[in-house]
């Protein structure tokens, strides 16, 4: 996949310290649920900045070539990732990817979704 051609969405940007390199794509899109860290990184860097949950995107089925998920599952339920996953599948268009990078290892292996997905 070509970067600079891509359409990307990252779930859960905080204060987009990540933008540099996800900001490649032709369209960089950075969601998060904290409406003050959307602000303060809109004050370093503008952008199409967008308030939402990440189990309730708002764009349509197949819009993005990439789903980008940076330090932020580990601050999520069992529940939320799921429904999280769900939505970032049905927004990726068919070649589309997810990435998921947390170094934040869940602290017990009941919580059954955050340790497989760490063991990936």
């Amino acid at each position: 996949m070509n970067i600079e051609k891509s359409i990307t969405l990252e779930i859960g940007c905080g204060t987009c310290q990540f933008a540099p390199y996800l900001g490649l794509s032709k369209l960089y899109v950075p969601t998060d649920i904290n409406l003050k860290y959307l602000i303060d990184a809109s004050k370093i860097s503008p952008g199409n900045y967008v308030l939402m949950s990440a189990d309730s995107i708002s764009f349509d089925d197949g819009t993005f070539d990439n789903v980008v998920v940076i330090a932020t599952l580990h601050h999520l339920s069992e529940e939320m990732i799921i429904l999280m996953l769900k939505e970032a599948k049905r927004i990726l268009n068919d070649d589309g990817y997810v990435h998921i990078i947390d170094a934040i290892l869940p602290d017990n292996k009941l919580n059954f979704i955050k340790y497989i997905l760490f063991k990936m």
